[in-house]
């Protein structure tokens, strides 16, 4: 990803792919199961929020929102976030407590 005029990103090939990998992981982890159950896998697994590109998704959500980070309180998109902060350089999933202990039914054998 390279800086542009203004601190904006253009798209690099690296970072085509990178995105085209997030939207995968987030459509398998959204998806519905068989039964109709939606975001089934992300609940099975306790994830409690995913956070990529200054777009977040948590749990009640039907898909991605803008992560406050990155906008103003007036909905503008700031120049110049980090990003790390902005989570444009990874994909952050957050796991709730159980998850992350692998208490959930996505670690079971059932």
């Amino acid at each position: 990803m390279r800086a542009g005029p203004g601190g904006n990103f253009r798209p690099t090939k690296l970072r085509r792919r990178e995105e085209c990998a997030a939207s995968r992981t987030f459509g398998l982890l959204l998806a519905t199961d068989k039964r109709g159950n939606e975001h089934a896998p992300a609940r099975r697994m306790g994830v409690q929020e995913v956070i990529w590109d200054c777009r977040i998704w948590w749990p009640g959500l039907e898909g991605m929102t803008r992560y406050s980070a990155c906008y103003t309180s007036k909905g503008k998109l700031r120049r110049n976030v980090d990003p790390s902060t902005a989570h444009r350089n990874h994909v952050h999933v957050g796991l709730n407590h159980d998850g992350s202990a692998m208490r959930t039914s996505f670690w079971r054998d059932d």
